[in-house]
């Protein structure tokens, strides 16, 4: 999946919206998910953890195994292993 223009300026304009907090939380991981297909961990990790942020059950533990993941594929294994203790 290629992060296109539009699915940026989707998310900026969910995020300003308190009321999409749910459409938020998809937005960031479908984000998440692209810029991890495309080798930009640090995005990824950017993404998934605003979808953290807005998600509102907090141990959601999908989030967190999409950001380990992100986290080992830049060998950041300390950061991998505590979200992994999420899950």
């Amino acid at each position: 999946m290629k992060i296109d223009f539009v699915s940026k300026m989707t998310l900026a304009t969910c995020i300003s919206d308190p009321l999409a907090m749910e459409y938020n939380v998809k937005e960031c991981i479908k984000l998440g998910r692209a810029y991890h297909n495309d080798g930009d961990f640090e995005k990824s990790i950017f993404y998934f953890s605003e979808a953290i942020q807005l998600e509102l059950e907090p141990n959601n533990a999908e989030l967190y195994f999409y950001r380990s993941n992100a986290y080992g594929n830049k060998n950041d294994y300390d950061q991998a292993i505590m979200d992994y203790d999420q899950v």
